[in-house]
């Protein structure tokens, strides 16, 4: 399982500053992120805060899970 923070707020300085909720990221789809989710190395971001988190997202950060990349800003338990 995965989990990620996220809010009700759609501008990325309100997300960084709302009250966060923590997620299963399967369960993202049509939330708002209140953080940054990214490929590390180089830190190139996939979702910044204010993003609304889609299914072609989740899709994306789920073949870069499955090709050993390494995903920043949501938790990794598997």
């Amino acid at each position: 399982d995965w989990s990620s923070d996220v809010c009700s707020s759609d501008l990325i300085y309100e997300a960084l500053l709302c009250k966060k909720e923590k997620i299963d990221v399967c369960n993202a789809v049509g939330r708002v992120s209140a953080g940054y989710v990214y490929i590390y190395p180089p830190e190139i971001p996939i979702i910044v805060p204010g993003d609304l988190i889609t299914n072609q997202m989740l899709k994306k950060i789920m073949e870069y899970k499955m090709s050993n990349l390494n995903i920043k800003g949501i938790d990794n338990e598997k």
